[in-house]
């Protein structure tokens, strides 16, 4: 048996589990716990359900009795439950990726062992990490909210994203984005955003659109100094529209090469309201959200603290 320090001894941890991630497993559940307990630490195991914000309310719950930490253990929606639970609170998580392209996780460090992610939690300290707050109206109306650790996205690519099948993404993973957005260069639509922020406003037309927290790993570049911990967004329009210029951005991002600086518009700022020209739905973190074309978004710097490194 291992013995833990005494910062953790007789701890408890609250783990909570979504069981149709896209690599999610009942046996790395059973593995991590069985890690953490080894170290003395109680673990309290939490499946997330259908029903809406259920991550969010077992989190919520969970800091409420006291635990230690919150380890979120699926993807990206997922981590966004959980981190809405504790905004504003003392309660620090973890993210252990168990989704299909887990990219906040990804961004940090990767995709670790249970021995490695236990580590990192015994050993790390908690960092202070912005949430983007996204304000929208939807089709009917009605005025929705959402928090957001990586980002938003509108267009053909971003839609082959939100949009790929669950069945085929648990078969083959990220290879079914890459599909996905091979298929959307072949037929690009445009659209026009109206992007106004606390200075200037500006209008641009192109075939994406993106606000990020963080870059996904497979565009490091699109976004350049964007990070989760300097209160500022970052807003990417992709102006290019045709096939072969598409066709070559999509290539580079699976390969990791450069990105062409003259295919896109960029802005930091910490809050933008963008106007659309048609209703689109967006992608928020990898899953598609509600149909709009008015939303406003607000970087909450160090809205949470998450373990990230040991």
């Amino acid at each position: 048996m291992q013995v833990c320090t005494e910062d953790w001894r007789n701890a408890t941890v609250a783990i909570i589990f979504n069981p149709i991630g896209g690599s999610a497993k009942n046996g790395t559940i059973i593995k991590l716990i069985s890690a953490l307990e080894a170290y003395g630490i109680k673990v309290v195991s939490l499946t997330t359900t259908a029903e809406p914000n259920s991550a969010t309310e077992l989190a919520r719950q969970a800091q409420v009795s006291g635990v230690r930490l919150i380890i979120a253990v699926g993807g990206d929606g997922t981590a966004d439950g959980v981190a809405e639970g504790i905004i504003g609170t003392d309660t620090p998580m973890g993210i252990f990726p168990g989704g299909t392209a887990n990219l906040f996780a990804s961004h940090f460090y990767g995709q670790p062992t249970v021995h490695d992610f236990v580590e990192m939690i015994l050993h790390g300290e908690p960092q202070p990490i912005d949430l983007m707050q996204l304000d929208y109206i939807n089709c009917q109306g009605l005025v929705k909210r959402r928090y957001l650790l990586v980002g938003i996205g509108f267009g053909d690519m971003t839609d082959a994203i939100s949009n790929a099948d669950p069945k085929i993404k648990r078969r083959i993973g990220q290879a079914a984005y890459y599909v996905g957005m091979a298929k959307a260069a072949l037929r690009p639509r445009n659209h026009t955003y109206d992007i106004a922020s606390s200075d200037r406003t500006f209008n641009e037309r192109g075939s994406s659109l993106f606000v990020l927290n963080v870059p996904p790993k497979q565009m490091p570049l699109i976004a350049r100094g964007c990070n989760a911990a300097d209160g500022l967004l970052d807003l990417v329009v992709v102006r290019s529209s045709s096939f072969y210029r598409l066709g070559k951005m999509a290539a580079r991002y699976v390969i990791g090469s450069h990105e062409q600086s003259h295919d896109y518009f960029r802005l930091r700022r910490k809050e933008l309201v963008i106007q659309l020209d048609t209703p689109a739905i967006p992608n928020l973190d990898g899953d598609p959200g509600e149909a709009t074309s008015w939303m406003k978004i607000t970087a909450l710097k160090a809205a949470v603290r998450i373990v990230l490194a040991a």
